[in-house]
């Protein structure tokens, strides 16, 4: 803990032994717990609020938040939706349950809070992204599609929703579309390496071979010991029949992770798969 963090806590607690009954300086000290990472002070600290004030909405929320935080999930819920009850528009109490569920895999849990959160306010951009995003689980791509759209409406700086929507597009086959918003999330998250993968793997299975490789060989570069590029490569030069350049990117890709020994008999290979090489390599 830093020493003006150290500092700060102390000044509060001093507080509090002057006036141990006061609520703002109990509330103000198990925030500041909070803050700098003394979750345990912190839930003690605001559990004696909540002897003195048990209508506080605002106190059950951050006891949830410190559960959460120390994974006691099964009381993190208890209080988040304690503070709902008390308070029924605490949106980001909503929130916070939707995505404890969404981690857990109870998706149509998480699905009921984050609509309630829409319910409120109709372009909540994280209700909605998530929203996408759990479609998109389920294989709903269409549904995905229109929720990651409002997202970004209501974000365009969204570069995740950015990225799912032009996934959505690549599992309708809507290359086209896909590539489109690769290339919006590329030009805000270029240092982000799947932003050169899923583009370059967006021309590739639109048949845009040259604008895949110029995208592989950049990533290549910035990221070197990626198999992924190596193998997506070879497939190339094997289908543009470059069967050096294929073998070459091949035998670099197994070498960084061979489990893609398994992936042998893809079709792209066909026109290297009878030589010597690709025997010994795979």
């Amino acid at each position: 803990m830093k020493e003006k963090n150290v500092s700060d806590i102390i000044h509060l607690e001093k507080l509090v032994k002057q006036q141990p009954k006061n609520l703002e300086r109990l509330f103000n000290l198990g925030l500041a717990y909070l803050a700098y990472g003394e979750e345990t002070k912190a839930i003690n600290t605001l559990k004696e609020v909540i002897f003195l004030e048990p209508d506080n909405y605002e106190v059950y929320f951050f006891l949830g938040s410190a559960y959460l935080k120390i994974e006691k999930t099964k009381l993190a819920i208890e209080y988040l939706e304690e503070a709902i009850e008390k308070k029924p528009d605490l949106q980001i109490a909503y929130i916070y349950l939707g995505n404890i569920y969404l981690q857990e895999k109870n998706y149509e849990k998480a699905k009921e809070y984050f609509l309630s959160v829409l319910a409120f306010q109709p372009e909540h951009k994280d209700a909605l992204y998530n929203l996408g995003n759990i479609h998109y689980i389920h294989g709903e791509y269409i549904k995905a599609i229109d929720y990651f759209h409002k997202a970004i409406e209501a974000d365009s700086l969204n570069v995740d929703a950015l990225f799912n929507l032009a996934n959505s597009y690549m599992q309708l086959e809507e290359y086209e579309k896909a590539i489109h918003y690769f290339k919006q999330a590329f030009m805000l998250r270029p240092e982000e390496p799947d932003a050169y993968f899923n583009l370059a793997l967006a021309y590739f299975i639109n048949k845009d071979f040259n604008r895949a490789k110029k995208m592989l060989l950049e990533f290549s570069d910035l990221y070197p010991e990626n198999p992924k590029v190596y193998f997506l490569l070879a497939k190339i030069y094997s289908l543009e029949n470059y069967k050096e350049d294929a073998l070459k990117n091949l035998k670099i890709a197994i070498k960084l992770d061979p489990v893609l020994r398994q992936l042998g008999d893809d079709p792209e290979f066909e026109n290297i798969r009878n030589t010597e090489e690709f025997m010994q390599i795979m």
